[in-house]
């Protein structure tokens, strides 16, 4: 088939295909069409197979020009690709087709190329890195946060105690930093913990009984964790409306047995030493992936950072539209235009990385192995209640995550990594308060 194929340059890897058939391969697809149904159509006084073809094509012209249609404008739109020698990138737009019995077919394709990339600058990188340490310290407070889970709440008729948990009615009054108008904050819940709520709450709301109503001031700290509320005076009116008691397993074989923490060898709960053990391992594993998590996010950042091409318009509307969706389910009041504008740094980010993943990948020669794939394929034979269909969609997902893994792992391997200690760690425990109160109008 000799198609005509004129292509002319949008912005950036934007590329519109004028395309042109000649009147007489459009013909032969309608006669080849033609055949194929007289075998398969029947019409009265006629025998199957001898109907002439005039007859069924004004019977059936709708149908043999769709038929046409389907078959003739992909085989075509790949032969033009190939005659122009692109390689696109996301779904191309067909436009203006014209499909009529003896004349040319024509149409335009609007579609984007894939970006050619050359990735530089990702061997030698400079990261920091946390060192992966668990402290007795930080298993403690894991067990406690354990027990804490576990903990049964009941309401008590009895003014409040440390550790008790109030439902109040919080207004927030006129005065300290709060210049505007009194304003009704609605229900909290305030667990009277030092550890966990700032201590102007705890001691104020102590030895209440449900009804009271108390006035008092906060100051919140300069490195609270909240930056609105930091370093401001608020004045706040509480009246306790329900008091309950929260009672923990005592004991750790008490904790053991509620967590259902069992030897693998007689089926009977570990003991205290085996289950911190456990705890602390639980521990160093998470941390060795929160700090490979950080490296690769920082190993990200750079060579996209590094590395600025094009990315194809049609996939950057794509992707926006769903972190656009994404974002407006959790909050509908975001205005989706300003929403495209603050993510589309992002999403530009995320598309250029993908691609790069796929450039440095081919430049270091880093493949998924046939093993690795067949592997991946029983197992999920095997694991999954899944039709094949579905197995080859969930393989080719995994294999784009297994490549990406290679590649970060590639990258680490090659980096300069500096460790660095954990500051943040008490701006971390700051956040740890059990509510939260915006000022407003302040």
């Amino acid at each position: 088939m000799d198609i005509e194929v004129n292509v002319s340059e949008g912005k950036g890897l934007r590329r519109i295909l004028e395309v042109k058939v000649p009147a007489s391969d459009v013909e032969t697809e309608f006669t080849d069409a033609i055949k194929g149904l007289k075998r398969e159509v029947k019409i009265d006084g006629f025998r199957p197979g001898k109907i002439p073809s005039n007859i069924i094509y004004a019977k059936f012209k709708k149908e043999i020009s769709q038929s046409v249609m389907e078959k003739l404008l992909p085989e075509v739109f790949h032969l033009a690709l190939k005659k122009a020698d692109l390689k696109t990138s996301g779904e191309p737009e067909l436009k203006d087709v014209h499909l009529k019995r003896g004349e040319p077919l024509t149409f335009r394709a609007i579609l984007d190329i894939k970006p050619r990339i050359e990735p530089v600058d990702y061997k030698g990188l400079k990261l920091k890195g946390r060192p992966v340490e668990v402290t007795d310290e930080d298993v403690e407070k894991t067990v406690d946060a354990l027990r804490d889970k576990l903990a049964v709440v009941n309401e008590v008729d009895r003014p409040s105690q440390r550790g008790d948990i109030v439902m109040v009615e919080i207004i927030k009054l006129k005065g300290g930093d709060n210049i505007g108008e009194e304003e009704d904050l609605g229900t909290s819940d305030i667990e009277l913990d030092e550890k966990r709520t700032l201590p102007e709450f705890v001691n104020n709301l102590v030895g209440k009984s449900v009804g009271d109503t108390v006035e008092f001031s906060v100051k919140y700290p300069a490195d609270y964790f909240d930056k609105d509320l930091a370093n401001y005076t608020y004045l706040y009116k509480a009246t306790i409306k329900h008091i309950r008691e929260k009672k923990l397993p005592k004991t750790d074989e008490e904790l053991i047995k509620a967590l259902n923490v069992v030897n693998q060898e007689n089926n009977e709960p570990v003991d205290p030493e085996k289950f911190r053990e456990m705890v602390k391992n639980d521990l160093q594993e998470k941390a060795h992936r929160d700090s490979q998590r950080e490296l690769e996010s920082q190993a990200i950042e750079q060579i996209t950072k590094t590395n600025q091409f094009d990315i194809p318009l049609s996939i950057l509307e794509k992707t926006l539209e769903g972190m656009v969706q994404s974002y407006r389910h959790k909050d509908k009041r975001e205005d989706e235009e300003k929403l495209k504008e603050k993510l589309k740094p992002v999403a530009e980010n995320f598309i250029r990385w993908k691609y790069l993943v796929e450039a440095i990948a081919e430049k270091e020669n880093i493949k998924v192995s046939k093993e690795e794939i067949n592997a991946q394929r029983r197992y999920l034979h095997q694991n999954r209640d899944l039709g094949e269909e579905e197995i080859e969609k969930h393989l080719a997902d995994w294999e784009d995550r297994m490549l990406e893994k290679k590649v970060l792992d590639f990258i680490i391997e090659n980096a300069e990594i500096e460790d660095i200690t954990d500051d943040d760690k008490d701006g971390e425990e700051n956040a740890k308060g059990s509510i939260i109160i915006t000022p407003e109008g302040r």
